[in-house]
């Protein structure tokens, strides 16, 4: 189990540098953000350029990303509310 109070529970980012769990989520909240945005350009321009059945398999991995974004909210959120 988990001990979700522990302040010092660390993992290592790809950097090689330690990251607590919190500034972890806060990271995949960020590069979650970041590669939505990316999708959502991408949607665009195939849209744009005329590709209609790629970007509608693009919409379909945007609304994925999406709800993975939105757990990685409430998964920061729920961390948050621990350390409080």
């Amino acid at each position: 189990m988990v001990d979700w109070k522990t302040p010092a529970r660390q993992a290592l980012h790809v950097s090689g540098f330690p990251e607590t769990l919190l500034e972890t989520a806060r990271r995949h909240v960020r590069e979650g953000g970041e590669r939505v945005t990316r999708q959502e350009a991408m949607v665009a321009e195939l849209e744009r350029d005329n590709h209609p059945d790629a970007a509608t398999l693009a919409r379909e991995v945007l609304k994925t990303m999406l709800l993975s974004l939105d757990l990685m909210k409430r998964h920061l959120r729920a961390i948050e509310e621990r350390k409080t």
